[in-house]
């Protein structure tokens, strides 16, 4: 089970004991939305110590001589404030004209703006990382049929799958590796032999992992198939070997 908010705070602030330090330090290193969520919290603390400790500090002494000049050096900004309004303003004009020919029967501004919402997005290209990165891989939240596939997987790839009870599928390596988002889906590429994690959220509509071409496991509704069989405990290892 996952760390909830209330134990990451008191993993956090050493309010635990030392036995529930150690179990739920070892389920931080193996789990990349727990290890996410735990940096996310020492990052907001920073920041509110950060926000705090700027609110004690004293007001600066300011003259009228001070004030007269912080005026005069604002005016530059409040004349491109002035411009700004007044380009958006001729912007809401040009808009209200678009929507007019729009709506027009056979526009053919109609057609390109139903081109533009049906094309699929760009590839986005995660950063490489590897087990000495502190986020260990990439998460998602997938979303009706969600893709896993390891591009061109060298001899010796293994991948171990596990359903999880959580909302987010999150892939990682233990060797350098690259993560490529595409349109329902993750691509991973690696060039040498690697150990990939991959934890699927059990209430994942249809998740496929798959080895170049072939679909080697297939995750529905909490139940992992590999080779068509159920996975006994939901989980399994899976070599990816061409």
């Amino acid at each position: 089970m996952h760390l909830d908010d209330g134990r990451i705070q008191a993993l956090l602030h050493g309010e635990l004991t030392a036995d529930d330090v150690e179990r739920s330090s070892r389920h931080v290193e193996t789990c990349p939305s727990c290890q996410a969520r735990v940096e996310s919290a020492r990052r907001e603390e920073r920041e509110i110590f950060a926000a705090l400790r700027a609110l004690d500090a004293p007001l600066p002494a300011r003259t009228a001589s001070d004030v007269e000049a912080e005026a005069r050096r604002a005016e530059p900004a409040r004349r491109t404030v002035r411009i700004v309004w007044r380009v958006a303003a001729s912007l809401l004009v040009l808009f209200g004209a678009a929507g007019v020919a729009y709506a027009l029967p056979g526009s053919p501004l109609r057609e390109a703006f139903q081109r533009w919402l049906e094309s699929p997005p760009p590839p986005v290209e995660l950063p490489a990382v590897g087990a000495d990165d502190p986020a260990g891989g990439v998460a998602v939240r997938p979303e009706g049929r969600f893709t896993v596939r390891f591009e061109a997987p060298q001899p010796g790839d293994t991948v171990w799958v596990r359903v999880v009870d959580d909302s987010l599928l999150a892939a990682r390596a233990d060797a350098e590796a690259s993560f490529v988002s595409v349109p329902r889906g993750i691509v991973i590429r690696s060039t040498a032999p690697n150990l990939y994690r991959v934890t699927v959220p059990e209430a994942s509509t249809d998740v496929r992992i798959e080895a170049g071409s072939r679909v080697v496991a297939v995750v529905r509704r909490g139940v992992l198939e590999v080779d068509g069989v159920a996975a006994p405990g939901g989980e399994a290892a899976i070599s990816l070997a061409p």
